[in-house]
Protein backbone atom coordinates (compact mmCIF):
# COMPACT_ATOMS: atom_id res chain seq x y z
CA UNK A 1 0.00 0.00 0.00
CA UNK A 2 1.34 3.44 -0.95
CA UNK A 3 0.58 6.41 0.57
CA UNK A 4 0.68 9.33 -1.48
CA UNK A 5 3.05 11.87 -1.25
CA UNK A 6 0.92 15.14 -0.35
CA UNK A 7 -0.18 12.86 2.80
CA UNK A 8 2.66 12.43 4.23
CA UNK A 9 3.57 16.14 3.48
CA UNK A 10 1.01 16.92 5.68
CA UNK A 11 1.41 14.76 8.68
CA UNK A 12 5.08 16.26 8.45
CA UNK A 13 3.72 19.69 8.48
CA UNK A 14 1.49 19.06 11.34
CA UNK A 15 4.08 17.49 13.24
CA UNK A 16 6.34 20.74 12.50
CA UNK A 17 3.60 23.21 13.34
CA UNK A 18 2.63 21.53 16.54
CA UNK A 19 6.41 21.67 17.62
CA UNK A 20 6.64 25.04 17.19
CA UNK A 21 3.93 25.78 19.11
CA UNK A 22 4.94 23.76 22.15
CA UNK A 23 8.13 25.53 21.66
CA UNK A 24 6.83 29.12 21.88
CA UNK A 25 4.97 27.79 24.61
CA UNK A 26 7.89 26.41 26.34
CA UNK A 27 9.92 29.61 26.00
CA UNK A 28 7.17 31.92 27.35
CA UNK A 29 6.52 29.76 30.78
CA UNK A 30 10.64 29.94 30.90
CA UNK A 31 10.23 33.21 30.42
CA UNK A 32 7.46 33.69 33.31
CA UNK A 33 9.28 31.70 35.48
CA UNK A 34 12.80 33.83 35.36
CA UNK A 35 10.85 36.52 36.02
CA UNK A 36 9.15 35.15 39.39
CA UNK A 37 12.81 33.83 40.03
CA UNK A 38 14.04 37.34 39.65
CA UNK A 39 11.79 38.61 41.54
CA UNK A 40 11.74 36.89 44.84
CA UNK A 41 15.55 36.20 44.56
CA UNK A 42 15.38 32.69 44.05
CA UNK A 43 17.74 30.38 41.84
CA UNK A 44 17.34 27.86 39.59
CA UNK A 45 17.85 24.43 41.58
CA UNK A 46 21.00 22.54 41.58
CA UNK A 47 20.82 18.64 41.03
CA UNK A 48 24.74 19.11 42.40
CA UNK A 49 26.98 21.42 43.86
CA UNK A 50 29.35 23.17 41.38
CA UNK A 51 32.62 21.97 41.98
CA UNK A 52 36.18 23.01 44.05
CA UNK A 53 37.23 24.25 40.27
CA UNK A 54 34.29 26.71 39.35
CA UNK A 55 33.70 27.80 43.03
CA UNK A 56 37.69 28.89 43.01
CA UNK A 57 37.40 30.75 39.51
CA UNK A 58 34.11 32.02 40.88
CA UNK A 59 36.13 33.83 43.88
CA UNK A 60 38.91 34.84 41.88
CA UNK A 61 38.90 38.54 40.40
CA UNK A 62 39.29 38.42 36.79
CA UNK A 63 37.51 34.79 36.03
CA UNK A 64 33.99 35.07 36.34
CA UNK A 65 34.00 34.22 32.02
CA UNK A 66 35.88 31.48 33.10
CA UNK A 67 33.44 30.43 36.05
CA UNK A 68 30.54 30.62 33.99
CA UNK A 69 31.97 28.45 31.04
CA UNK A 70 33.19 25.91 33.55
CA UNK A 71 30.34 25.79 35.00
CA UNK A 72 28.12 25.14 32.02
CA UNK A 73 29.83 22.85 30.95
CA UNK A 74 29.40 20.67 34.12
CA UNK A 75 26.02 21.05 34.34
CA UNK A 76 25.12 22.00 30.67
CA UNK A 77 23.12 24.98 31.95
CA UNK A 78 22.06 28.16 30.06
CA UNK A 79 24.05 31.34 30.10
CA UNK A 80 21.72 32.64 31.83
CA UNK A 81 21.42 30.85 34.47
CA UNK A 82 25.20 30.04 35.22
CA UNK A 83 25.49 33.89 34.89
CA UNK A 84 23.24 34.02 37.40
CA UNK A 85 24.48 31.28 40.00
CA UNK A 86 28.56 32.14 39.67
CA UNK A 87 27.17 35.76 40.14
CA UNK A 88 25.72 34.13 43.57
CA UNK A 89 29.15 32.37 44.28
CA UNK A 90 30.60 35.70 43.96
CA UNK A 91 28.63 37.41 46.49
CA UNK A 92 28.84 34.81 48.72
CA UNK A 93 32.92 34.84 48.48
CA UNK A 94 32.89 38.26 49.96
Amino acid sequence: MKIPQWIVILVILAFVSTYWSIDRRIRRLEAVLDRLSRHVGALPPLATEPSQRVRELAATPGKKIEAIRALREEMGLELKEAKRIIDSLESQGR
